[in-house]
């Protein structure tokens, strides 16, 4: 109980602390390594029913972006709940069997994934996005610029949906609930 009060302290912070961090720097090395710690600590919050099996956790990457790859790829071998966490990039679309073995997945933009979202939501993916994503819909969390600061919105409704549990304590954090 301690440790969760502990990184919900941390990802408060990492929210409120004023790091400047413009709008044009999301796409930066700074904005990628931010988004990998948020989506690392969101993991913490975050549960599945029914519950994921034990010794693995695949996120997979669907970006062609090298800097964004890189620093999601620094999650590699890292631990979760479920087990160490692997990471696959795709740089170009997955097929649906290769798709299939993902409990996560980060979309960036412009990647093309259409075909895929029927898998994300069959397979109960906690997937990850951008505000600049033209589907909303498809991210459960969607990270985006507020006040120069790396903020996220959380789709909870999609989330439900999934079969995804997410902390109270983390959705107080979001800067949007999306629940209808």
């Amino acid at each position: 109980m301690v440790l969760k009060q502990a990184l919900v302290m941390v990802l408060l912070w990492l929210c409120i602390v004023p790091v400047p961090l413009p709008a044009d720097e999301l796409d930066s090395e700074r904005g990628y390594q931010l988004q990998a710690a948020f989506l690392y600590q969101f993991l913490k919050f975050v549960s599945w029913e029914p519950e994921l099996p034990a010794g693995r956790f695949v996120l997979c990457v669907l970006s062609a972006n090298h800097q964004l790859t890189r620093q999601l790829q620094t999650l590699d071998n890292r631990n979760t709940l479920w087990g160490r966490i692997q990471v696959r990039i795709y740089p170009s679309q997955p097929s649906s069997r290769q798709f299939a073995g993902c409990e996560s997945a980060y979309i960036d933009t412009g990647f093309p994934y259409e075909s895929l979202r029927g898998q994300m939501v069959n397979n109960q993916m906690l997937t990850v996005v951008r505000e600049d994503l033209s589907d909303l819909q498809t991210g459960i969390f969607i990270f985006l610029i507020r006040e120069q600061k790396l903020r996220f919105k959380v789709n909870l409704l999609e989330a439900r949906r999934r079969g995804i549990r997410i902390s109270a304590s983390l959705l107080l954090l979001a800067v949007e609930v999306i629940e209808h």
